[in-house]
């Protein structure tokens, strides 16, 4: 019987671990989102600097 409850609170502490890392998923999401809309605006920026440069 202990060692039931032992491997209960083992897959306790794992499921609140997972439910913690998962809790974080929406906030990276937006991250990733910000950080790819600024790469972009990045690469437009440096084709724009690099035509300007040749039109001289």
């Amino acid at each position: 019987m202990q060692t039931v409850v032992t491997q209960q609170a083992v897959t306790n502490a794992q499921l609140q671990t997972l439910s913690q890392q998962l809790a974080d998923v929406p906030g990276l999401t937006r991250a990733m989102a910000e950080a790819k809309v600024q790469i972009e605006r990045n690469t437009s920026d440096i084709r724009e600097l690099q035509q300007t440069r040749r039109l001289k």
